[in-house]
């Protein structure tokens, strides 16, 4: 008896194609789904592309955590002491320091000098904390960061017109918290080694890359002001940095607390497009509903027979639950697939590019494994709820009644 409920909304499926009074019912309720599960599929990867590519750009700049100064400069020594005994989860750090300053280019006919942020970096183990280096051109520059050679900003050098070799101004204020109104600036000559352009207009228009040596001559008495905190894979990064709070006293926080705007907003998208999209998917499933009962109306007669003949009540509903069913979950997996090969030629052949505003240059699309299957668990669930309500009315069908007066 199992095998012919199957059988039955088999021939129910492949038929209705061809009965005009259900075709185009069938074709609606078909393109929603198939629009639905395309649609939430394709979004959700969107959204986790600029989740993951926004956190690309910002760990391009960020270790996972920051570990400042509150009033002091920092005690490396002692900090390197401890953390490469107590906490074994710590992959990676690096010690660094920022102030701010002037640039111009040393011509004749030089522009006015650039607002900047001189940052000094350990070329060692920098590169093992954050992926900063991987976007400097040439690739090797931070070893060429010794005596006055510095890494400035693209968009920096572009707007000062400069090339590798070329010599500029630093003007800095060597007393940073000044008891005047007046800050007396100074100069020092420094070259550029190599150029980085992180895609953050911030930081390419404005950051500067030195050594501690071309740092302190410049700031002697700031030190090491941050330590930048790289874990392991597996390391519960929250939990972590309250052992190191409790640990060290310091003030120690993530990369995503420098931007919980950006952070928030992007969750709330992520959320709130799923959200309407699932809704729209349970809209379209309703279709299901009316198609369902449609059917139900025209199969009148063929049901009472199969009554008649002993078919149970819960395999007379199965059949029209496989029917609206099998209907759903083959538009979902159409939708779900063509969403993949649509999401896999937006990433790859960049397809849509955005304007400077945003961190990332092109709407990026990574689908995960968990996306296409929660996907097609979501419009399961909601197809078969849809297909449960009608498929129960068979029960209240009555055999004598139809039989009797259907033809």
């Amino acid at each position: 008896m199992q095998y012919i409920t199957y059988i039955i909304a088999w021939r129910y499926i492949s038929r209705s194609a061809r009965e005009d009074t259900l075709s185009t019912m069938v074709l609606i309720s078909f393109l929603g789904i198939f629009i639905g599960s395309f649609s939430l599929t394709l979004i959700s990867a969107i959204m986790h592309g600029f989740d993951i590519e926004t956190q690309k750009k910002l760990q391009g700049i960020h270790a996972h955590a920051i570990m400042h100064a509150q009033d002091d400069s920092l005690n490396f020594e002692a900090l390197k002491l401890v953390l490469n005994q107590e906490f074994p989860m710590i992959d990676a750090f690096c010690p660094t320091s920022q102030a701010h300053g002037l640039l111009q280019e040393d011509s004749q006919d030089a522009n006015n000098p650039s607002v900047i942020i001189i940052k000094a970096i350990d070329p060692l183990c920098e590169p093992a904390v954050t992926t900063l280096m991987q976007n400097s051109m040439p690739h090797n520059c931070i070893m060429n960061m010794v005596n006055d050679g510095i890494i400035i900003g693209s968009a920096l050098a572009q707007h000062h017109k400069l090339n590798i070799n070329d010599m500029v101004q630093i003007y800095y204020a060597e007393n940073t918290n000044p008891t005047k109104n007046k800050v007396t600036f100074h100069a020092k000559q420094a070259q550029i080694v190599g150029f980085i352009q992180t895609g953050i207009d911030d930081f390419d228009s404005s950051l500067v890359l030195c050594s501690f040596d071309f740092f302190d001559s410049l700031f002697p008495d700031i030190g090491i002001q941050e330590v930048h905190i790289k874990f392991k894979n597996t390391t519960d990064i929250t939990k972590t940095i309250m052992a190191l709070k409790k640990r060290l006293q310091l003030h120690i926080y993530s990369w995503q607390e420098l931007y919980p705007a950006l952070v928030s907003a992007l969750l709330l998208e992520k959320y709130v497009s799923c959200i309407v999209l699932a809704l729209i998917t349970l809209v379209a499933s309703m279709n299901i509903i009316a198609l369902i009962f449609m059917k139900i109306t025209a199969k009148r007669l063929d049901i009472a027979i199969l009554k008649a003949l002993g078919l149970s009540n819960s395999s007379v509903s199965t059949i029209f639950l496989l029917f609206g069913a099998g209907i759903a979950l083959t538009a979902a997996l159409c939708g779900i697939t063509l969403a993949m090969l649509s999401g896999w030629l937006i990433d790859h052949y960049q397809l849509i590019h955005l304007p400077d505003a945003y961190y990332v240059s092109y709407v990026p699309a990574h689908i995960s494994w968990p996306i296409p299957v929660g996907v097609f668990l979501l419009v399961c669930i909601i197809s078969f709820l849809a297909a449960y309500i009608p498929a129960r009315q068979t029960r209240k069908l009555s055999i004598a009644h139809t039989l009797r007066f259907e033809e």
